[in-house]
């Protein structure tokens, strides 16, 4: 649908797909039209097509981290749904239906701010006056600190669980996050461009913060790295988040029932344990807050102490000081 202008008429219209094909109405000026369309697209406007939209504007060079939060939030509320249909009190069953689906806090957060986003774009585009109240964080209660740390044997248990159950794929995305201590989806983004074999040299771009950074890779990287160039696919890991995370849990699953590690500790082991046990063993090999912040590409330096803080590092001989 757009207003365009008829020479022959000398007239302003607008077409439009409609149940019955497609229908052309004409004005005689093009407010009127444009006053036309607008109406036209307000009346159509639902979570689903704003999604889509939010999509090639608010998420287009970012990864899609954001964007499944918020068709995730779609779903639930709604794919139909007008935007100014969201209220306040459909957000506040909203997050009581997550905690019923055992959702941890930091993911309903999450969910909460990109569909934010999405009601934010929603008043840009004239399909909302004004923004629902959303809960307030002090609502609702801070999830506990993970500081869990991978122990080598669980680890190495858990790379012969994937390798037995033939993910190797799965296996090489685990070792590379191990070490490098990135995050999940900026592995799982990592372009062969952005890979300097000669260097030995990786960059990621596409990150969270938006701070790009190039990090050196060890003898074990480089020669995944170069096992995997051979394949000559168009990204190092071409897999689904979604996808991998399924199969590492059920992998981190079995670890922890053959070598009969507590519960308490399989809930705490997700994809994040792997980026938190690598820049924990830097502090512990005595990485500065500075050194840490520019390897793990945090925004602020206290970020990087918080991992400095929950260490483990020697305080025993402290104890008669």
């Amino acid at each position: 649908m757009a207003v365009r202008y008829r020479e022959d008429r000398n007239a302003w219209f607008v077409a439009i797909e409609g149940p019955l094909g497609r229908e052309t109405k004409h004005f005689a000026t093009e407010q009127e039209a444009t006053r036309y369309e607008m109406l036209q697209s307000k009346s159509k406007a639902c979570l689903l097509k704003l999604h889509g939209i939010c999509s090639q504007t608010d998420w287009i060079s970012k990864d899609d981290t954001q964007k499944r939060k918020a068709f995730h939030a779609v779903e639930r509320l709604g794919n139909n749904l007008h935007p100014k249909q969201v209220t306040m009190q459909m957000l506040d069953a909203y997050v009581a239906g997550r905690r019923d689906d055992g959702m941890a806090n930091s993911t309903i957060r999450s969910e909460l701010s990109a569909l934010k986003v999405m009601l934010t774009r929603a008043m840009r585009l004239g399909w909302l006056d004004v923004l629902p109240l959303f809960p307030e964080k002090r609502t609702m209660p801070l999830p506990e600190a993970r500081d869990l740390v991978i122990r080598d044997h669980w680890y190495e248990e858990c790379l012969l669980q994937l390798e037995w159950a033939e993910l190797r794929d799965h296996r090489d995305v685990v070792i590379f996050c191990r070490r490098m201590g990135c995050r999940i989806d900026e592995a799982l983004s990592l372009r062969w461009d952005r890979v300097d074999l000669r260097a030995r040299t990786v960059q990621f771009v596409l990150t969270k913060g938006v701070n790009a950074r190039r990090l050196p890779v060890n003898n074990e990287i480089f020669a995944l790295l170069t096992r995997r160039k051979k394949r000559s696919e168009s990204s190092v890991f071409a897999m689904k988040y979604g996808l991998f995370y399924r199969h590492y849990k059920e992998a981190v699953e079995r670890t922890c029932q053959k070598l009969r590690i507590g519960e308490h500790v399989q809930k705490e082991w997700v994809a994040h344990t792997l980026r938190h046990t690598r820049i924990t063993e830097l502090a512990n090999n005595g990485a500065t807050a500075p050194q840490i912040q520019a390897w793990a590409g945090h925004k602020s330096i206290s970020t990087s102490q918080r991992y400095i803080h929950s260490s483990g590092v020697d305080l025993a001989h402290l104890a008669d000081c």
